[in-house]
């Protein structure tokens, strides 16, 4: 089985899980297996299993992120959005941004904790600014985007 057809496959279980309409967390972790298994590619032994792992909480990171982005698009279109799908209107999302900023959280956390693992290189210090500051500072941007001042 080569790794396109992996890929594809792994793709096929997230658009079937987002078909059924499942919770945020699942298509999110779905995702983030799409995302594991791209960055993993072509890796091997303790690199894969970190590719795999950063992989997966950024994916993860990424789909809650643009759940949480277009909700008031999403709501104004009626448009299938998880997050409206849990708590039915953009203002009934922001209002449980404490519980969502645990998911942006801990997906943050496992990606640095993947990456803490990786060996040194010339980016780390970047990246590791992107992780530690840049998710959350993006996710209290989405996250207070709309909200009345």
């Amino acid at each position: 089985r080569s790794m396109n057809d992996t890929i594809a496959e792994t793709l096929d279980t997230f658009n079937r899980l987002e078909k059924e309409r499942a919770d945020i967390d699942t298509l999110a972790l779905s995702f983030g297996d799409v995302m594991a298994q791209v960055i993993s590619s072509g890796l091997e032994n303790s690199e894969r299993r970190i590719g795999d792992a950063l992989g997966r909480a950024v994916g993860a990171w990424l789909y809650l992120a643009d759940a949480a982005d277009d909700i008031d698009k999403d709501y104004k279109k009626g448009t299938y959005n998880p997050l409206l799908e849990q708590y039915k209107t953009p203002d009934a999302v922001r209002e449980n941004f404490r519980s969502i900023d645990v998911s942006f959280g801990a997906w943050a956390r496992d990606a640095h904790l993947a990456l803490a693992l990786a060996d040194s290189n010339s980016f780390g210090r970047i990246t590791d600014n992107i992780l530690t500051l840049g998710l959350g500072d993006e996710a209290y941007r989405i996250m207070n985007k709309g909200s009345k001042k």
